[in-house]
């Protein structure tokens, strides 16, 4: 059986308007993940590009590293972007996260380790 239903528009409904406004709904409802790293200056153009350089904090350390906040839908995220890195982002906060990346180095070495060719 089917049943035929219809649904009038109201007269101002602006389609384009609606698809902005849930657009943005939808953006804002997505999880967020802060990350307060230090970074090497070469690789703020790619950090600006990939869309992930929330904030620059004031300041720089004696070894010329910038301050920066990174921002990213979930944790995993970070660890795989950070990680591909290596040596160019320190991890500040959550200090959780820069435990877990250690972590995850040492198994990634050891991995490699037991797989020389």
């Amino acid at each position: 059986m089917v049943i035929k239903l219809s649904r009038a528009r109201p007269k101002d409904f602006d389609l384009a308007q609606y698809w902005r406004s849930s657009t943005k709904a939808f953006i804002e409802s997505l999880p967020n993940y802060e990350v307060l790293v230090e970074v090497l200056p070469a690789i703020l153009p790619r950090l600006k590009f990939m869309n992930r350089l929330l904030q620059m904090e004031d300041g720089e350390n004696q070894e010329e590293w910038l301050r920066v906040k990174l921002s990213f839908h979930t944790e995993n995220e970070a660890k795989g972007f950070i990680l591909g890195f290596t040596d160019q982002i320190k991890v500040i906060e959550p200090k959780e996260l820069h435990e877990k990346l250690l972590q995850m180095a040492e198994e990634a070495v050891k991995f490699y380790k037991q797989r020389e060719c």
